[in-house]
């Protein structure tokens, strides 16, 4: 009998001990892979139940809390699903007990012809009719996106294959999403903003301020490398623009570049008329002949007339491509390329933004949009072009300067808000589903040459 009692109670321990190894919590850190070698970022992990347990980082990498002996799935647009049984016994711990594990996975290369035709059409990105998409911003951890529905706003978090990995309420005025040099995501409103705190699984909002502070700090800082920070600054309505690098150790500054329009000179000599608008207040300038109020009038309205006409905004770009700096300016067509330290390097010609026709007056097959999108997983540079409200994307080879490939948007006219990010073309439109009011929906579509 003692016996028997005895062999019961040592297989209740046993039975114990293996169920606190299977419930027990292990760290799990790894990186995704491809057959190169090279990582891959915005994978979403999930376990056996269908949960979103993480979204790879940039680099590929993952760390999250798993159980012995549980099953994962690996999914990413580009590859083929992967699921991974993971037996932590048989994994070495590291000093800080953490189990690495490297996850590769296979690209699709066999994909039908079908699935081509069907890629060549845009595709919803978000697909809810309740709602209308205010504002998004595609980033390595995925898609975040303004909703509304006519009653409350939401701030959503999608995976990149439209899952929803999280949400929050938001208040209706924050209409706006900002990208900081940094990579930070802002939610920004006319009179404040706060920074997205993303973990992968959850956002909530931190470091709330002012929007005139944020635009005052933060904003101007354009881009950063490994070693400086690039500042914008505006002088004289916006007719030059100077770019400042920082080195980001020592703080010191140099002119990276100082780019002016032909309206220079008149945008820097504005404040004459200031002098002439003063003159109309002075008493003494009065007589039966002069009215100082009417002429002040007439002169403000020729003021702004003439400074919408005349000072709009120069738009030369700088871009941060792969550690290189870019800056295209676009008044003398030349892209200047410089390095991680702010070094000049060369420069590039570029003709596709010049209009063509009789004294370059008629436009001809060349509707340059004034719009430079950068594709931040491939470096790849792009121009945007409109005609008749369809928008073609021209992709601008940096070494060269000449248009290699062009992508057309052909399904869709006066597209709204266009990103390029891994390879698809995202973009608002005025969705035809909805029939009451401005409802702006999501789409994307895979890159394909325009033949």
């Amino acid at each position: 009998m003692m016996k028997e009692i005895i062999i019961t109670v040592l297989l209740f321990i046993a039975s114990l001990t293996c169920f606190s190894q299977v419930n027990e919590n292990y760290l799990l850190e790894g990186f995704v892979l491809d057959s190169t070698g090279r990582n891959i970022s915005n994978v979403s992990i999930y376990d056996e139940a269908g949960t979103l347990r993480y979204v790879t980082d940039k680099n590929g990498c993952f760390l999250f809390n798993i159980k012995q002996k549980e099953q994962l799935y690996f999914l990413h647009l580009s590859y083929e699903k992967l699921y991974l049984n993971l037996d932590i016994e048989k994994i070495q711990p590291t000093d800080d007990d953490r189990y690495q594990v490297v996850v590769i996975m296979k690209e699709k290369i066999n994909i039908l012809p079908e699935v081509n035709v069907i890629e060549k059409a845009p595709q919803l990105a978000y697909n809810n009719k309740n709602v209308w998409v205010v504002d998004y911003m595609i980033a390595t951890d995925g898609i975040f996106m303004i909703t509304n529905n006519g009653a409350k706003s939401i701030l959503l978090h999608l995976g990149f294959e439209q899952d929803t990995i999280s949400k929050i309420n938001i208040k209706t005025n924050f209409d706006k999403l900002y990208q900081d040099a940094f990579g930070n995501l802002h939610l920004i409103s006319n009179d404040s903003t706060y920074q997205i705190f993303c973990d992968g699984n959850n956002i909530s909002l931190l470091y709330g301020n002012s929007y005139d502070k944020f635009k005052e700090i933060l904003m101007p800082v354009i881009t950063v490398t490994d070693s400086i920070l690039v500042t914008e600054n505006r002088f004289y309505n916006g007719q030059e623009i100077v770019y400042v690098a920082v080195n980001r150790n020592n703080k010191r500054k140099h002119v990276l570049s100082n780019i002016k329009v032909s309206t220079f000179d008149m945008a820097k000599n504005w404040n004459l008329d200031n002098h002439r608008l003063a003159l109309t207040e002075n008493p003494e300038m009065s007589s039966l002949f002069y009215n100082p109020r009417k002429e002040e009038e007439r002169l403000l309205n020729e003021r702004a007339e003439f400074k919408e006409l005349m000072l709009k905004p120069i738009y030369s770009p700088l871009y941060n491509i792969d550690n290189n700096l870019y800056v295209f300016d676009f008044q003398i067509n030349y892209i200047y390329k410089f390095n991680n330290l702010g070094d000049y390097i060369l420069k590039i010609p570029i003709v596709f933004h010049l209009k063509s026709g009789y004294a370059k007056k008629i436009v001809t097959n060349n509707p340059w949009d004034k719009n430079i999108i950068v594709d931040q997983i491939t470096g790849k540079c792009y121009a945007q072009f409109i005609n008749d409200g369809k928008v073609m994307l021209k992709e601008v080879n940096l070494k060269t300067g000449n248009i290699e490939n062009v992508y057309s948007l052909d399904k869709h006219y006066f597209p709204q808000n266009i990103q390029v990010y891994d390879g698809y073309i995202y973009y608002l439109f005025i969705d035809s589903r909805i029939q009451n009011g401005d409802r702006r929906s999501l789409y994307r579509l895979k890159m394909n040459v325009l033949q």
